[in-house]
């Protein structure tokens, strides 16, 4: 009896093409839900562009109202502090200026979903009126960085009546003007071509003949995170657009009397009883400075154009590198030294005070004297017992 071994059903040709059916059904759907991903994907990527897009340039029309509404901001503001209060009408300009504030505060809204900019618009045709102002007046020199012509126009009727001004329309003007001209403050704006305010501040900051120059950035940007990028690249005070005129005033006086201030504790830090040597200074310049009058401190010829010989440099540079780091000119420069030399003479009890005079080249012993109380409130001789 012969027994026949039949195969399992599920090796059956039928269930072999219900397999390859099935396979290629789940390859099938395979392929499709990878399609769908990808395809999601891309959408979502086009729409994060598209959104993106709409951003920036929303953010850039945000921008270019900022401009003219802190110039029209800017100019009322000034007009009712020198001439609104005497003229017919001011209720008229009073209500324009606060339409103004008004669209302001939209703009700020607006700006709440600010990102970076990309490239920059190019601004309308404008008539530059800068050439039709002063250069200034005042103790102090300022550099103002705008690539608007009517913000420049504006930041120099609002400085001209405080400061000398010097004026560039962008970074790269403002970064060669501020290497030869030495000013005592710089206010730019951020966004400028060819190179904008940021880079501007962290170019200077490299710069050892232009790091301690104070700097304000002026910008449309009010987010904590592009005042921090600002801060973060040396800039010392960072000021949205529309500013308040007196705020701005207001803090271009602090920074500069800061600075100066600072400049004079880093000149008299080496010892409280008001003796210095280069040795003390921290400040690389001023070391230099006085070290130049120190190694001369007992020649005939010691002066101005010697000091500009020995640090190699003009005599306009050297006056404001020493005006921004002591607060005082060269000649005052040279004469402190001296004082401060002969007064570490007296209590190191080298040389009799009446014989420093002519060591150090004073025109007569009177002169020294005088010139030694005014400085240390006290005579040569009294400084030698006390």
């Amino acid at each position: 009896m012969s027994l026949r071994v039949m195969r399992p059903w599920y090796f059956s040709l039928v269930a072999q093409i219900i397999y390859l059916f099935v396979a290629m059904a789940l390859l099938i759907f395979f392929v499709y839900m990878l399609y769908s991903r990808l395809l999601l994907r891309q959408r979502l990527r086009d729409k994060e562009a598209e959104n993106e897009s709409r951003t920036k340039l929303f953010i850039k029309l945000s921008h270019e109202l900022r401009t003219p509404l802190t110039s029209v901001i800017g100019q009322l503001s000034l007009f009712f502090k020198r001439y609104g209060a005497s003229l017919q009408g001011n209720a008229l300009l009073r209500q324009s200026y606060k339409g103004a504030l008004e669209m302001n505060r939209i703009v700020s809204n607006f700006l709440e979903v600010e990102d970076s900019l990309g490239e920059e618009v190019d601004d309308l045709p404008a008539f530059d009126r800068a050439e039709m102002y002063p250069s200034g007046q005042g103790e102090y020199t300022m550099l103002i960085a705008d690539d608007n012509a009517d913000m420049r126009a504006l930041l120099q009727d609002i400085f001209s009546g405080e400061y000398k001004l010097l004026v560039a329309k962008n970074g790269r003007e403002a970064c060669a003007i501020a290497r030869e001209k030495q000013p005592d403050i710089i206010v730019s704006d951020v966004m400028m071509p060819e190179m904008d305010g940021l880079t501007l501040c962290a170019t200077l900051r490299k710069d050892y003949e232009t790091r301690h120059i104070p700097i304000v950035l002026i910008t449309a940007h009010a987010s904590e995170r592009h005042n921090l990028e600002g801060l973060a690249l040396g800039a010392d005070d960072y000021i949205a657009k529309p500013f308040s005129v007196e705020l701005l005033l207001a803090r271009c006086r602090s920074l500069i009397q800061n600075r100066k201030a600072l400049a004079e504790h880093m000149y008299l830090a080496g010892s409280g009883s008001g003796v210095i040597t280069s040795e003390h200074v921290q400040d690389k310049f001023l070391n230099a400075a006085i070290g130049a009058v120190e190694r001369n401190i007992s020649s005939s010829e010691l002066n101005v154009a010697l000091l500009c010989r020995e640090l190699n440099m003009s005599k306009t540079t050297l006056t404001l590198r020493l005006k921004n780091s002591s607060g005082m000119s060269p000649r005052d420069f040279i004469e402190d030294v001296r004082l401060r030399h002969a007064a570490r003479m007296i209590r190191d009890g080298e040389v009799r005070p009446s014989d420093i005079a002519a060591q150090l080249n004073f025109s007569t012993p009177k002169y020294f004297s005088i010139r030694f109380r005014k400085k240390f409130g006290v005579s040569p001789r009294d400084y030698a017992k006390g």
